[in-house]
């Protein structure tokens, strides 16, 4: 519609008219522009906030594992001292073969570590880190799920 009554202003030389209806069109186009630049920044925003929520829920089932493993891991210790205690005294446990043999066994036993990290790799696959604004955060998650923690937790007890 703008666009017919610019063209027959141009064919009649409406020297003013079209002034008004081109400065128009270039406000419409910026405004129109804008909008969808805030729009985008505000989807960005949420999906920001949303994949946070996400990682919060992988660590927090990182730190339940971790805890699972320290008392795997005091077990396993505690198993070894009994293997140990046999070794050097000939103490059984519980004065039992069987359960001496069952502490060796339990003393070799191992818990792999798998950090939570889908959030994270999707992250990072999509190119989508940039959500989060702070430098300090991407370096922190980096930290963790590359050279920290994560795979670290295998050799830490």
């Amino acid at each position: 519609m703008i666009l017919r009554h610019f063209a027959h202003n141009l064919r009649e030389q409406n020297w003013t008219a079209i002034s008004i209806e081109f400065v128009l069109l270039v406000v419409g186009v910026f405004l129109g522009i804008q909008v969808a630049n805030w729009n985008e920044s505000r989807n960005d925003a949420q999906r920001a906030q949303e994949n946070l929520e996400r990682i919060a829920s992988d660590l927090e089932s990182d730190r339940g594992s971790l805890q699972r493993r320290v008392v795997f891991w005091r077990e396993v210790a505690d198993h070894g001292r009994v293997a140990i205690r046999y070794a050097e005294t000939g103490e059984k446990r519980e004065g039992s073969a069987w359960q001496t043999l069952l502490s060796f066994y339990q003393a070799s036993q191992l818990f792999p570590y798998v950090p939570m990290d889908t959030t994270y790799r999707e992250l990072v696959s999509a190119g989508e880190l940039g959500l989060f604004r702070s430098a300090d955060l991407r370096t922190a998650l980096a930290d963790y799920y590359v050279r920290g923690a994560g795979p670290a937790a295998n050799f830490l007890f």
